[in-house]
């Protein structure tokens, strides 16, 4: 039991900017550990969905230039930001 609450403290939370061409790559590495959790955000719905029918991701619809203090919230419970 004290093995399984600390391999879930380290589940660390990865923020992907963007669902163009290079984050699929992306998210196919990072969709290797079961210990990542990944949000995509991305004002281009079309992808967005499709990269979540391939991928566990946390899906967010936002554009990100126009939503700053969505993005700063999101990005403030991340570990890593891409």
């Amino acid at each position: 039991e004290r093995a399984q609450s600390l391999s879930m403290g380290t589940r660390k939370k990865v923020l992907v900017l963007g669902s163009g061409y290079v984050s699929e790559p992306v998210l196919e590495y990072l969709s290797r550990d079961d210990n990542i959790e990944i949000t995509v955000g991305s004002d281009m719905s079309n992808q967005i969905e499709q990269l979540r029918k391939k991928y566990n991701i946390n899906p967010v619809s936002m554009d990100i230039c126009k939503q700053e203090e969505k993005l700063g919230f999101l990005v403030a419970k991340q570990d890593l930001v891409i």
